[in-house]
This record gives C-alpha cells, sequence and structure tokens, in this order.
C-alpha cells in the first residue's frame, strides 16, 4: 500500500477519472489537473478536519 492519506487518494481518483473522461473526448491535462486539486483538497480537508471546523466557527461568530 502506497499511503493512507486521504489526500494522495483522493489526487489519485481526480486523475482516474480525468483520464476516463479524456477518453470520451476533452482536454487531458487541464481536466487531469483540475481533478486532482478538487481530490486533494477534500482529501486534506478530511485528513485535517479540525482546521475546517476552525473555519466554520469562524465564520458563525461573524
Amino acid at each position: 500500500m502506497l499511503t493512507k492519506k486521504r489526500s494522495l487518494w483522493g489526487a489519485l481518483a481526480g486523475v482516474v477519472i480525468a483520464v476516463i473522461w479524456v477518453g470520451l473526448g476533452g482536454a487531458a491535462v487541464g481536466i487531469a489537473v483540475g481533478l486532482a486539486a478538487l481530490g486533494w483538497g477534500i482529501g486534506t480537508i478530511l485528513d485535517n478536519p479540525d482546521g475546517l471546523i476552525k473555519l466554520l466557527e469562524r465564520l458563525k461568530d461573524r
């Protein structure tokens, strides 16, 4: 197993989806980078939920 980090698995999932999408037509590089970044961001939030909780609490206090 490569790693247990959800952010890396999310990025990998984004790349796989992009490759499938490209098989159906589209801009490979833009899709791969965009979905990988989205997967990385979601995985990072899932790995560190305290940061998201603090952000939401700050927004609530405004």
